[in-house]
Order: C-alpha cells, then sequence, then structure tokens
C-alpha cells in the first residue's frame, strides 16, 4: 500500500492560492440606481431646457477703424537713419515720425557729396572775390584822398599866383597910365609907352592863365570828391552782390540738404500703429511707414459671410450674441454688446467688437 507524502488537498488549494482570492460582489441597492436615474434624467432635462450650444461658421473680413486710418508715406526713395515713435504711442499733428536719408550714389562716389564740395567752393570763392573787390575800393580811396590832397595844394599855389598876379597887373595899369600922361607932355617916347602897355598884357594874359588852372584844380577836385563819395556807394553794391550770391548758394544748399534729409511727420493726431519699419532700412517713394488711427476711432469686423449661413448671422448680429475668433470662427452663444452697421443680401455683416 502506497502513501503518498502530501495530500491531494494541500496541493488544490495551494494552486487556487495563485490565481487568487475569491471574493462574492454586492448587488448595488436598488435606492441608489434609482436616485442616480433621477439624477442624470433632471440633468439632461434642466440641459434642453436652459442650456446653450455653439454653432460656429468660417467666414473672411477684415477689421477697419470707423473714423478711417490715415497713414504716412514714404515721399521718395530713402534709407531710415531715424525713428522717434513707438508703436501704440500717441502723436500730434506734424510730429517727427522717421528721418529718411536720399543720398545717391555715382560711379564716382557720392553725388551729394561732390554738390555739397561745389557748393562750399562756390561759397570760398564769392567770399574771396568779395575781399577782392573791398581791398581795391580800399586802395582807390588811399589814391583819391593823395588826389585830393594834392587838388587842394595846387588850388591854393594858383590862388596865392592870382593874388600876386593881380597886384602885378595893378601895378602894370598904374605904371601905363602914369606913362601915357608923361607920353602927352612929351616926356616919354611913344615906344616906352608901347612897352609899358605890353607889360601890363603880359601880366593880364598871366593872370588869366592862373585863373584857367584855378578852375581845371577846382574841377579836379570835385571830380575826385564825387568819385571818394561814389565809393562808399560802390562797396555797398560789391557787399550786397556777395551777399545776394551767398545768400542763393545757401538758399541751393539748404533745398540739397531738404532733399537728402527727409522728414516724414504725422498728418493728423492720433495712435501710431503698424511701424513696420525700421532704421537701416530703405524703402522706395509711396511705401506706408506708418498708420495713424485718429482719437476716437472705434474697430469694426466687416465679415464676408456665405449664403447659406446669412440666416444664423444675421438672427447673431440682431440678438448682440456671437463672437469672432481670430481665426475668423464665429460662435454663438457668447453674449457680447455689439452694435448692427449694416446688412446687405450681398452677405456682408460690419460690426464693431
Amino acid at each position: 500500500m502506497n502513501i503518498a507524502p502530501i495530500r491531494i488537498e494541500v496541493i488544490e488549494a495551494r494552486r487556487s492560492r495563485k490565481n487568487g482570492a475569491i471574493v462574492l460582489a454586492r448587488p448595488v441597492p436598488v435606492k441608489v440606481a434609482a436616485a442616480c436615474g433621477a439624477t442624470i434624467v433632471l440633468a439632461l432635462a434642466l440641459l434642453l431646457i436652459f442650456g446653450e450650444y455653439s454653432s460656429k461658421v468660417r467666414v473672411t473680413g477684415q477689421l477697419v477703424y470707423a473714423g478711417g486710418a490715415i497713414k504716412a508715406v514714404s515721399p521718395q526713395f530713402g534709407r531710415i537713419v531715424a525713428r522717434h515713435v513707438r508703436e501704440g504711442e500717441p502723436v500730434k499733428t506734424g510730429q517727427v515720425l522717421f528721418d529718411l536719408s536720399a543720398e545717391r550714389m555715382g560711379g564716382a562716389g557720392s553725388i551729394d557729396a561732390r554738390i555739397a564740395t561745389s557748393l562750399a567752393m562756390r561759397r570760398e570763392q564769392i567770399m574771396q572775390r568779395r575781399g577782392a573787390t573791398l581791398q581795391q575800393l580800399a586802395l582807390r580811396a588811399a589814391a583819391l584822398a593823395d588826389q585830393e590832397r594834392l587838388a587842394g595844394s595846387e588850388i591854393a599855389a594858383h590862388l596865392g599866383g592870382i593874388a600876386i598876379g593881380d597886384e602885378l597887373v595893378r601895378s602894370a595899369q598904374a605904371s601905363v597910365e602914369r606913362n601915357s600922361t608923361l607920353a602927352r607932355q612929351g616926356f616919354v617916347s611913344v615906344a616906352g609907352l608901347a612897352q609899358h602897355k605890353n607889360s601890363l598884357n603880359i601880366e593880364r594874359a598871366r593872370r588869366n592863365a592862373l585863373m584857367v588852372n584855378l578852375g581845371n584844380a577846382r574841377a579836379s577836385l570835385l571830380q575826385v570828391q564825387d568819385e571818394r563819395a561814389s565809393l562808399g556807394a560802390r562797396e555797398k553794391i560789391a557787399i550786397a552782390e556777395a551777399d545776394q550770391s551767398l545768400a542763393a548758394i545757401e538758399q541751393e544748399a539748404a533745398e540739397h540738404e531738404g532733399r537728402r534729409t527727409l522728414r516724414v511727420t504725422a498728418p493728423a493726431a492720433g495712435t501710431i500703429t503698424a511701424l513696420g519699419y525700421d532704421v537701416g532700412q530703405s524703402v522706395p517713394a509711396g511705401t506706408v511707414l506708418a498708420t495713424v488711427l485718429p482719437m476716437g476711432s472705434a474697430l469694426e469686423a466687416t465679415l464676408l459671410v456665405p449664403s447659406q449661413a446669412m440666416r444664423i448671422i444675421f438672427r447673431l448680429c440682431g440678438q448682440g450674441r456671437f463672437r469672432l475668433s481670430r481665426s475668423g470662427v464665429i460662435s454663438s452663444g457668447f453674449v457680447r454688446p455689439c452694435r448692427l452697421r449694416h446688412f446687405r443680401r450681398s452677405g456682408s455683416c460690419t460690426s464693431c467688437l
């Protein structure tokens, strides 16, 4: 008789222990199941009565401002050298927004630099010509002063000679009269009387020559004085002509500098937006550098609605219950005040946001 060392019951018990213990599950109470079902039914009823759902329609459109957007454009091709405003900054009318450099380049280098050098050379030449003219006028004034002194001395000498000549004429006249009386009495010959008369005529001729020389000297003095007086006017004219030429060059330089450096100003008072360019960038003529939004301008959305969704959008716009996402999706169920601007059969709805 064979006897097993381990009983069969023990082996079966250990084998069932590996699969886990057997636990009897209790059934759910009927009251708990009924309460859960009632809660679910009540929630569904409340959702159907008071609940809302989102109806989405994807449309295209654009955001615009009711007061319009004023653009600040570049008047000509140039490179931005300075920007004086930031995004969202309020500006006044005429405030400088950008500085543009419109420097032109040629085969021999910068055209603007060559023009500036030419203007500087012309300015220097005008200054030198004015200085030379004034120096010549100063030398001529000194020469005329010497001539005036000489003419004065000559006039004084002629006056002295005339005075002596008058004395000689009177003396010769007295001698002729005395000899004429003696000749009538027979004490002086006719030849002697003629000699005295000849001396009188010679003295008179000398006196007349001195008078002519005196007149010439006085005429020369007047001419010198007139010319010397005109030197002041000539100097003023030379200075005025030089100043006029310098003013023309300065105006040309200012115009050139104005064409070289441009300033873009704000066309109206408002808020700066859409700054798409920065310092160092080159912009062609007509490029929009910034946009100015007038004060108090409201943002509006212009939507292009498909014909199949017009009824839904019209209802949403009329009730003021819609939301426009950045991706262009219109959703209902989001209550937000909205003002209906216009709704046409073409499927365009515009509302402020």
